[in-house]
């Protein structure tokens, strides 16, 4: 018997090439942020980048060009605060406008300190500010790109292996290539990265965000986990070797082999903090999402203190590659906050971007004035954050009870857990079991629980399957029966 199939439709064929389209966000916004954060780690950290005074204090030389990099953010966040929803219609403007001026930042960077045609100083500052302008604008541009057209799960893959690989190539080149080799792949990398930006922005198709904005209680716990998670991250980085913009951590004495093992070492780590802690938990409900990972930040900072004050200098390498893994896992949880902040606020993409810039820029160059070199105020800062912190997670426990949330009854919590264990449900499920069996809708369960319509019917169909019903009154018949043993 043959069975004659339907030819495809003009819908099929869009449906097909916007799915191809929605692989190209994620590939070209995979090597393009690969593109921008290895250029970062390069000109940013490199030994070929940073300065040469002969003679004069490059600590001087090098605090100015810092302090006009994060300038740069701020600049960039103010731009984007200013304009937010009028960007679109100049979009493509504006991103050749800041492509010409990153890659003419990054080169004037590099050139600086080898020509005698321009102050050193002066060129160094004011390519310093283009190329943290520069490099603000297309990192943020590419994770709002990712967050408009990918569903969060997707964008924190793409964001763990993008971490993983530019660490990996930085190494690898830092490692193994002679200093001009160097110079030329950091100058190349940013004209490439703003043109997979260009066609990424171009070529994808965006796909409708279902995820149901939270209440303003809730969207007031996400500006408050945004702002946490920004100022842990940043502080992270501070107590650890990678430091901010300037500071050559590329250098080693252990050669080049052992150093590249106690990188892959610390990538597996961070690899372990990711999955464990942010990939098992991506569907969770706001209020628990991110909780764990601040509590792994705030480890970093423990063991931190520790190292400082109380663990024998022999485990500080040791140490160094714990906190190089938070460190990472720091960035990872930032970006995936950020992305999470676009898709559930309702303040503007765009200002969200802005207002991270400007705060992460202006926190960093207090970081450069004040506390890089002061020990002392940078431990209480630490402990003052383990503190908020530790504040924060007791105002929203970790693991709340599944049904406290749902109209404040608890007269069927017995008789769901008895379904839960008999059946072998999830907690999502027994969760999503409990608003069902008090007769809510979908849209509903979605703006409790902050899941997409697309998620709520897998798990209601999850559920079906393992009751055995196949319809909401055939799900009411086995929970009265179920409400009658018990009773």
């Amino acid at each position: 018997m043959f069975f004659l199939r339907d030819e495809p439709t003009e819908g099929d064929y869009r449906f097909r090439m916007e799915s191809v389209k929605t692989h190209f966000t994620v590939v070209f916004g995979s090597f393009g942020l690969i593109a921008v954060c290895v250029w970062m780690n390069l000109v940013g950290h490199g030994a070929v980048f940073i300065p040469t005074t002969n003679g004069d204090d490059p600590l001087v030389y090098a605090t100015i060009g810092r302090l006009a990099f994060y300038a740069g953010f701020v600049l960039c966040g103010i731009l984007m605060l200013s304009l937010n929803n009028r960007i679109l219609p100049i979009r493509l403007y504006l991103d050749i406008t800041v492509a010409v001026l990153f890659c003419s930042g990054t080169i004037g960077f590099g050139l600086a300190w080898h020509q005698d045609f321009f102050d050193p100083l002066v060129m160094s500052t004011v390519c310093s500010l283009g190329s943290g302008f520069g490099f603000a604008w297309i990192i943020r541009s590419y994770y709002l790109q990712l967050a408009l057209k990918e569903p969060l799960k997707v964008i924190s893959i793409v964001i763990a292996i993008v971490l993983v690989i530019e660490i990996l190539a930085t190494d690898l080149i830092t490692l193994f290539m002679p200093a001009l080799v160097q110079m030329i792949i950091g100058i190349l990398l940013a004209p490439v990265s703003c043109v997979l930006l260009i066609i990424m922005e171009n070529q994808a198709v965006p796909v409708i965000n279902n995820e149901p904005k939270p209440d303003h209680g809730s969207q007031r716990f996400m500006v408050t986990i945004l702002a946490l998670t920004l100022f842990c991250a940043f502080l992270i980085r501070a107590v650890s070797i990678v430091g901010f913009w300037g500071n050559n951590h590329t250098t080693t004495t252990t050669g080049p082999l052992l150093e590249l093992l106690s990188t892959v070492g610390a990538l597996v780590l961070f690899a372990g903090f990711t999955w464990l802690v942010l990939l098992r938990q991506a569907d969770d409900q706001i209020s628990r999402r991110y909780q764990i990972p601040l509590l792994v930040l705030t480890g970093g900072y423990v063991v931190w203190l520790a190292a400082n004050w109380i663990l024998p200098d022999a485990l500080y390498p040791w140490v160094e590659g714990v906190i190089s893994a938070i460190e990472l896992f720091g960035e990872i949880a930032l970006w995936i906050v950020v992305v999470a902040s676009i898709k559930n606020l309702r303040f503007g993409s765009y200002r969200i971007l802005g207002a991270t810039a400007i705060a992460y820029g202006m926190l960093s160059m207090l970081y450069v004035l004040f506390l890089e070199s002061s020990q002392i105020v940078l431990t209480l800062l630490v402990l003052a954050t383990v503190y908020a912190v530790s504040l924060v997670l007791l105002g929203f426990p970790i693991t709340p009870g599944i049904y406290d949330s749902i109209d404040n009854n608890h007269d069927t919590n017995d008789e769901i857990m008895i379904i839960a264990e008999r059946y072998h449900l999830t907690s999502r499920e027994s969760e999503i079991l409990t608003y069902l069996v008090h007769g809510r809708s979908r849209p509903y369960i979605q703006e409790k629980l902050f899941l997409s319509d697309g998620t709520i019917k897998t798990h209601t169909s999850h559920i079906y399957h393992k009751l055995g019903v196949h319809s909401r009154q055939q799900l009411l018949d086995l929970f009265e029966m179920v409400e009658g043993e018990s009773k």
